[in-house]
């Protein structure tokens, strides 16, 4: 719904429909609560952003042995709740070969608590991206051997996409204790 007036928009949120001007959405004043987009919102050029909350996605249910799936729609920072029960691998689900574009990249979260027993990444090289194994460069150049006892321990992985199915893998392995 073109506009062509924006000094008579006083509540952008009561409006149904996008608003535009010369082909671009503008938002001009203040929005006061939520704005909540159905699809991705791409920055062309530099902005300024005051705060910038991510969503914690929580599980206290889900324990951290084997094969773990972390659903990147769900969002980039994973706590977990209960400790570790045996060694892991990740397998980062969401169709990035198709979601993501080329020369993007993704950063993910993962805190880990440990108990008395210290758990780390299996394949410590290698993560999974929709089932497809890819190779990480850790920090240091050497991957984890062990996790670090009664600690939360956080895997930071930037995933690059390069090209489909071509992704630069960045890992660290840091303690929390």
């Amino acid at each position: 719904m073109p506009f062509e007036d924006k000094e008579n928009l006083t509540d952008l949120k009561t409006f149904t429909d996008t608003v535009y001007f010369n082909d671009d959405a503008h938002f001009y004043g203040k929005i006061l609560g939520d704005l909540t987009f159905s699809e991705p919102v791409t920055l062309e050029n530099s902005g300024i952003v005051q705060q910038l909350f991510e969503k914690v996605v929580v599980k206290d249910t889900e324990i951290l042995n084997g094969t773990v799936d972390i659903n990147i729609y769900e969002g980039s920072l994973i706590k977990y709740e209960n400790d570790a029960t045996g060694n892991f691998s990740f397998n980062f689900k969401g169709e990035l070969n198709l979601s993501m574009t080329n020369k993007r990249s993704l950063t993910v979260s993962i805190l880990c608590p440990m108990g008395s027993s210290a758990y780390v990444i299996t394949s410590s090289n290698q993560v999974r991206i929709d089932g497809t194994v890819h190779t990480v460069k850790w920090i240091g150049s050497s991957s984890p051997s062990s996790g670090f006892t009664n600690s939360i321990n956080v895997y930071t992985f930037v995933l690059i996409k390069n090209n489909v199915d071509d992704y630069t893998i960045l890992g660290s392995l840091s303690r929390f204790g």
